[in-house]
């Protein structure tokens, strides 16, 4: 008991998961050019307010960056071993999805605060907010 409160085993997982964790994550089942993979990387976006309270995140998936290719509109790019990831990757803005926490597997790393900034400014483009 913390003050007269127990907390549940929810509320103890709610608040394990704050912005800018990179984990991976099961995005199956998907539809038509959702970004699949049963453990994906993705980076939780979602405030840590309501990460502590509700039991779901709001993340964008991350691939692998591929040499030559076209820089996308909702693309940023961030070097291997920023957040723990093995390659040079993109987080894709315009695939911003909520999942429940039951679908994240394990904590990867933090993204460092200079790369979340300009994910943040990317989604603030394609969500068309001030």
């Amino acid at each position: 008991m913390n003050g007269g409160i127990q907390k549940s085993k929810i509320d103890l997982i709610m608040s394990k998961y704050l912005r800018g964790d990179i984990v991976l994550a099961n995005l199956e089942p998907t539809v038509g050019h959702e970004q699949q993979g049963v453990s994906r990387p993705c980076l939780i976006v979602s405030s840590n307010d309501v990460n502590s309270i509700v039991p779901i995140v709001i993340l964008c998936p991350i691939s692998k960056s591929k040499p030559g290719r076209i820089r996308r509109y909702g693309v940023v790019t961030i070097p291997k071993n920023d957040g723990g990831l093995e390659h040079d990757s993109d987080i894709l803005t315009t695939q911003i999805r909520t999942v429940g926490i039951s679908r994240i597997r394990e904590v990867i790393g933090q993204i460092s605060q200079a790369h979340l900034v300009r994910v943040e400014l990317s989604l603030k483009m394609v969500l068309d907010l001030d």
